[in-house]
């Protein structure tokens, strides 16, 4: 297994040059969650097993974090400031404290793990293990393993309801979304969905489950609390990535062969104007305070910032691709 240094996570200030900050290189940006309290976000970038944390409040990039390798998808506890990033080959999840955004831990979980989500009132850490079909169970306060328990064939994306304690995966091979009682860690069933579900999201105001379906590239909404399909939507060729406004009652969806990003209104359950074009889109961030997306473009190696009142892209963060590139880490504006 791969060890991890913690005096040694941090890729911030790996020089200065002319008296600024710069940061190390960063390739491959895809899977991102926001910490809507801090307004900072957080993206694996899949190239260089780093975690980069960009200050959405000020567009400046303020430390790219060396974890695990490949990591995939990020959770967050605001209450805790904790950040879970799981990576599918060590495979662990790692704890970033998000005040210093340094790693302070691991948690050994099973092979392949690739979705992660909190819950809040609990402080339970829910990991998908893509390889071994199961779904893995943390304790936030003691970075300890509870327990495992199957959800079906190949889990990707989690998401989690804290208000009715429970925890949803989106199940790739199994065209389901499995759903799970988050007191007691049981299996209740499933909601059959489209093929290839990935990204998923939940709304615990509406207790209603969003999960785009990549195979489809349809967006199903779910109603949590009855286990039903509400209704779907047209999200752009191999939707995989979602990301919840809250204020605006929306959630967009990333097309990573589409190019494109749809907004879903959560009440009529429709698409809107797709905002495009983007190359190969995959993770989204939401600073709803400030009406920005941030849309992390895996081969493009950047991360788009749009304005989601107008549609338009108001800036980007161009990724350094090599270990010498003195890179500032200021997003440009467009």
């Amino acid at each position: 297994m791969m060890r991890i240094h913690l005096l040694l996570t941090s890729l911030l200030a790996v020089s200065a040059i002319f008296g600024q900050t710069t940061f190390g290189e960063c390739r491959l940006p895809h899977w991102s969650a926001m910490n809507r309290t801090t307004g900072k976000l957080y993206i694996a970038a899949a190239g260089t097993n780093t975690v980069l944390v960009v200050d959405t409040n000020q567009d400046q990039v303020v430390a790219n974090v060396k974890v695990g390798s490949r990591p995939e998808q990020v959770a967050i506890n605001e209450q805790t400031n904790r950040v879970y990033v799981a990576c599918a080959m060590v495979p662990a999840v790692l704890v970033i404290d998000g005040a210093k955004d340094e790693v302070v831990g691991q948690v050994k979980v099973g092979r392949g793990a690739h979705g992660v989500a909190v819950n809040e009132k609990t402080n339970r850490i829910f990991v998908s293990c893509m390889d071994e079909n199961v779904l893995c169970v943390l304790d936030g306060e003691s970075n300890a393993l509870l327990t495992s328990l199957p959800v079906g064939k190949t889990p990707t994306g989690v998401g989690v309801d804290p208000d009715i304690n429970r925890v949803f995966v989106a199940i790739r091979d199994g065209r389901a979304v499995s759903i799970i009682d988050g007191a007691a860690n049981t299996y209740l069933g499933y909601v059959a969905v489209g093929g290839e579900p990935f990204g998923l999201t939940v709304d615990s105001a509406t207790h209603t489950v969003v999960v785009a379906c990549a195979q489809d590239g349809q967006a199903y909404f779910i109603d949590g609390q009855a286990g039903t399909v509400l209704g779907r939507a047209s999200a752009g060729a191999y939707a995989i990535g979602v990301a919840l406004d809250a204020e605006a009652k929306k959630v967009y969806v990333s097309a990573l062969r589409g190019g494109t990003v749809v907004p879903l209104d959560l009440a009529t359950r429709r698409a809107e104007t797709a905002l495009r074009p983007f190359q190969t889109p995959v993770g989204l961030g939401i600073n709803g305070q400030r009406k920005r997306l941030y849309v992390a473009c895996r081969e493009a190696n950047l991360i788009a910032v749009i304005d989601t009142e107008s549609g338009k892209q108001v800036g980007s963060f161009h990724l350094a691709t090599t270990a010498g590139g003195h890179w500032d880490g200021r997003m440009k504006t467009d």
